[in-house]
């Protein structure tokens, strides 16, 4: 029932992604938007007015664990670190049908991190993919992922892989596809 659950919160944030897609002419949301200082705002509040609740951002599923710190400060979207560049058009993805947008999170590691949650999102097309924890595997070894037309899918974590180390090569991850535009 949770996978469910949080399933149909992936698909209520895909379907938000869509809504903000249509409404910026047809441009993926970035992870974050830079305003003068202090104003940082990440794709959860960028996305936000789309959605009913902000309770669809936790897996049902999750831990009760919080991480106290800056939220979502660790999220990336386009371009990585930089995601305050210019976000990609939807049509310049080439299936996007079969790509990973965003996926239930992982969390990186204490002490250096404090255990803060990790929001997987990630198209960037670099050669090598981003150092950072995989999707947890809350639901029957997998995860609930949403993909670049918006719709939600369970993967197994087979499927999605185990990419915690940077220097890993796309094309040696199960489904290279799911990962690059």
């Amino acid at each position: 029932a949770r996978q469910s659950s949080c399933q149909s919160n992936h698909k209520q944030i895909g379907i938000a992604y869509m809504q903000y897609c249509q409404d910026y002419d047809e441009v993926w949301v970035r992870a974050a938007i830079y305003y003068a200082a202090p104003a940082y705002y990440t794709w959860p509040y960028i996305i936000q007015p789309y959605m009913k609740s902000n309770q669809i951002m936790t897996c049902p599923s999750a831990t009760a664990e919080r991480y106290a710190g800056v939220v979502n400060a660790t999220t990336t979207m386009g371009t990585g670190m930089f995601s305050q560049l210019s976000s990609a058009a939807l049509a310049s993805l080439r299936a996007p049908a079969s790509l990973i947008a965003a996926g239930d999170s992982g969390r990186l590691p204490p002490p250096t991190y404090s255990n803060q949650t990790y929001y997987l999102i990630d198209w960037d097309g670099e050669a090598n993919i981003d150092n950072a924890p995989p999707p947890e595997p809350r639901h029957n070894e997998g995860a609930n992922m949403i993909f670049a037309d918006g719709h939600a899918k369970w993967l197994s974590k087979t499927a999605y892989g185990d990419f915690t180390n940077a220097s890993i090569p796309l094309a040696s991850m199960p489904y290279p596809e799911y990962w690059t535009p």
